[in-house]
Order: structure tokens, then sequence, then C-alpha cells
């Protein structure tokens, strides 16, 4: 939580864009985006999975280090 809290204390929101999103068959997804706040970077993964009523978030995993959250 604290790499978190640095994180916002870092200086001005910058960006958040996508960087890849890696299909399961129809029902599951996992999806990678940064955030650069200052000169900080900020990457995470959702995983999301489908069910009759939408897509429901699973997993949440974050860092500053790409290799942590298991970017492709």
């Amino acid at each position: 939580m604290a790499q978190l809290t640095a994180f916002t204390d870092s200086g001005d929101w910058k960006f958040d864009k996508f960087l890849i999103e890696k299909r399961y068959n129809e029902a599951l997804s996992n999806v990678w985006r940064v955030v650069v706040v200052g000169e900080t970077s900020l990457f995470y993964r959702c995983s999301l999975m489908k069910f009759d009523d939408g897509w429901r978030l699973m997993d949440l995993d974050f860092n500053t280090d790409p290799e942590k959250i298991s970017l492709p």
C-alpha cells in the first residue's frame, strides 16, 4: 500500500493508456494498462469474467515494475 500512496503523491496525473488485452475464450479476459502520474508509471492488470449480466472484475494487480504484473 505504501507503493500506491507514493505513486498518488508523486505529481500531476498525465495519462491512462490501454496496453493489451488477452482473451481466453468468450468468458475470461485480462487487460493491461499504464497510468503515469508525475514521473512515475503504474502498470495494472484487470482479470475480468463474463457472466449473464455482463463482465465482472475478478482480480486486480498493479506494480511500478511491468514484469511483476505478468505483462505479455
